[in-house]
């Protein structure tokens, strides 16, 4: 069992420092907050805290992902619930956390709460390109009203559900990815390394070779002498999409497209769906004014299309319209996602019928790459059945000529 290394303060003042077993640091803390009054520093000891030092480095993209922005609030609830302090919380979560960008970030913001600066001002001043806007929005929330350990344990929620909902729809695609990219590259090393050694075959074919055998030589010679082409094309084109992806307008129509993908769409349609109503239930949960909470959305969607229909209505919201109203105008969003917030709007239950939205919809994101899945499969076993037989036919028919002259 883990072990973790603390320091407390007592009722009257003392400090004290042990070692206790624990399943993890939130039973940990629970222990130790039954027997003082404080918890000063809490780390992990032994092998497994050593591990957790140096498992990550800080490479790749700045965002902290959903799993690790679950852990660390979690973990501050537990900690604020237990009745230490905003800024030993946050220093203390330094040393649990096995993701440096957590680690960096929570380092930063300890010097700025210990300085005077509030936790959501601090996550905003070293956290802006590292965590959504929308936990900086429901932390100064909770600041606000006083419930900043529940404003983490929604937070928790939330991002532990989305992690969990995004690695299903991973998990659900990854197999035809994988099965093609194999597919793709199996067919390269045949067309350049075994193609040409069967070739050499067919040089003293007095006939005519088949119309099929013809075209896959000219294949095989293409990728032999001018695999430069399509590497270049290839290489040429994701840079002009990079490019491209610079400006919004364009981020716009590449994000509308995929809303209307033949079979995608209809995931990213759901998810983004899903992602609207949970995090809006989230803010308004929290107290954020609904006005406010849609501004907080439209920077967190990570889809151009919808953050600009949810920027605008927010502006439209300001004029007196009704929410309904304003998500009907555009087509991003579902049927039913605008009928539940029309029917929360005239119930007085936006909160609760947003939260329920989000939750069918996430379910529906599920069932729709199942879906994919199940058409996708079928799809990828045609296509790799008719290039094998295009290959064996090119090959053979020659030596079916062969055998019949002789």
């Amino acid at each position: 069992m883990p072990k973790f290394r603390f320091t407390a303060t007592d009722s009257f003042g003392n400090a004290h420092t042990d070692v206790i077993e624990a399943s993890d640091m939130r039973r940990a803390s629970m222990q130790i907050g039954r027997s003082y009054a404080r918890i000063d520093e809490i780390r992990q000891v032994g092998a497994a805290g050593r591990v957790s030092e140096l498992a990550s480095v800080n490479v790749g993209s700045p965002r902290i992902k959903k799993s690790s922005l679950s852990f660390m609030c979690s973990q501050m609830s537990t900690l604020l619930n237990s009745g230490v302090t905003v800024c030993q919380s946050v220093r203390m979560l330094v040393g649990q956390s096995a993701d440096k960008k957590v680690r960096d970030l929570l380092t930063k913001c300890a010097d700025d709460v210990d300085g005077g600066v509030s936790l959501s001002a601090a996550l905003e001043k070293n956290g802006e390109k590292a965590v959504p806007r929308t936990l900086i929005e429901i932390v100064r929330s909770g600041e606000e009203s006083g419930s900043l350990s529940e404003a983490f344990e929604d937070m928790a929620h939330l991002y532990g559900k989305e992690d969990k909902t995004a690695k299903k729809i991973r998990s659900a695609l990854i197999y035809p990815v994988f099965v093609m990219v194999v597919a793709v590259i199996c067919v390269i090393l045949v067309m350049i390394y075994v193609i040409p050694s069967m070739t050499q075959s067919f040089a003293d074919y007095e006939s005519e070779l088949p119309l099929i055998t013809k075209i896959l030589i000219a294949i095989s010679d293409f990728f032999r002498f001018y695999w430069w082409i399509p590497a270049g094309l290839i290489a040429l084109a994701a840079g002009v999409f990079v490019f491209l992806s610079s400006s919004e307008s364009t981020r716009r129509m590449i994000d509308r497209l995929k809303l209307k993908l033949p079979i995608f769409g209809k995931i990213n349609r759901s998810a983004a769906a899903g992602r609207f109503g949970s995090t809006f239930s989230a803010l308004m949960h929290a107290g954020v004014p609904h006005v406010r909470a849609l501004e907080v959305l439209s920077k967190v969607f990570g889809n151009a299309e919808y953050e600009n229909a949810v920027r605008e209505c927010a502006e439209k919201l300001k004029n007196g319209r009704s929410l309904e109203g304003c998500m009907r105008e555009y087509d991003c969003f579902p049927v039913m996602l605008t009928d539940m917030c029309g029917t929360g709007e005239q119930t007085g239950n936006l909160e609760y019928t947003m939260r329920k939205a989000g939750i069918f919809f996430e379910e529906e994101a599920e069932l729709a790459s199942q879906r994919a899945l199940a058409k996708l499969e079928p799809a990828l076993l045609i296509v790799i059945a008719v290039v094998a037989a295009f290959i064996v036919m090119a090959v053979y028919l020659p030596m079916f000529q062969l055998y019949s002259l002789l």
